[in-house]
């Protein structure tokens, strides 16, 4: 997969994979000079949830998903300097255990 298909596949701007690639954030494979990425890779990235979305999917408000991250209660990925990501899991990890059993 190139890096315009891997921007356009993800909603990102082809400067902003370009900047994950060289942070290290995104594994990447050099051919000659063109960047490849692995399908399975993408597929991966895929599940990673945005914080609006983790915010739906649980019920919270969008702050109290940020302060969440901020005090580390759930776990959190960033991309670049400003996006983070969860994966889908570790929400369900982290909501499971805030479960009250009566």
């Amino acid at each position: 997969m190139t890096v315009r298909q891997l921007a356009k596949a993800m909603g990102y701007h082809v400067s902003t994979v370009y900047n994950l690639v060289k942070a290290g954030k995104i594994t990447s494979y050099r051919l000659n000079k063109a960047i490849r990425f692995k399908v399975k890779d993408v597929e991966n990235w895929k599940e990673l949830l945005t914080p609006k979305e983790v915010a739906q999917m649980t019920g919270l408000h969008i702050n109290t998903v940020y302060n969440l991250v901020k005090n580390g209660s759930i776990k959190s990925r960033r991309l670049g300097k400003k996006e983070i990501r969860f994966h889908i899991k570790d929400v369900e990890n982290w909501f499971d255990s805030c479960r009250i059993d009566t």
